[in-house]
């Protein structure tokens, strides 16, 4: 499921709209991708890992910005101009993570 063209386009437009809600305050996108996709708000030990994992992916867009058009260009809608690509690439893969993440798709 990672990897499919729609769970990350899925990913991509979600992160655009935080993106467009929050700016560059990765904490308020990261913690509100989590509610969307689980229904609740990420435990602490949960948010540490997601804010470090979307550090490390925005350092690596940054130095890698083919890898991050490479990325955006998944699915058929296109990605926004306007937007930074480094930041919207690792938001992308930020929230195509939380989308993975079990309680996202089982219902207990």
């Amino acid at each position: 499921m990672l990897n499919d063209v729609q769970h990350l386009e899925a990913s991509r437009v979600t992160a655009q709209q935080l993106l467009k809600k929050h700016g560059v305050n990765a904490a308020a996108a990261v913690e509100e991708a989590f509610r969307l996709a689980t229904a609740r708000k990420p435990l602490e030990k949960e948010f540490v890992i997601l804010l470090k994992l979307h550090a490390w992916q925005l350092e690596r867009f940054r130095t890698d910005v083919a890898a991050a058009a490479v990325l955006l260009k998944n699915g058929d809608s296109p990605a926004p101009a306007d937007v930074d690509p480094a930041s919207l690439a690792a938001l992308t893969m930020t929230v195509s993570t939380v989308m993975n993440h079990a309680e996202s798709v089982l219902l207990r």
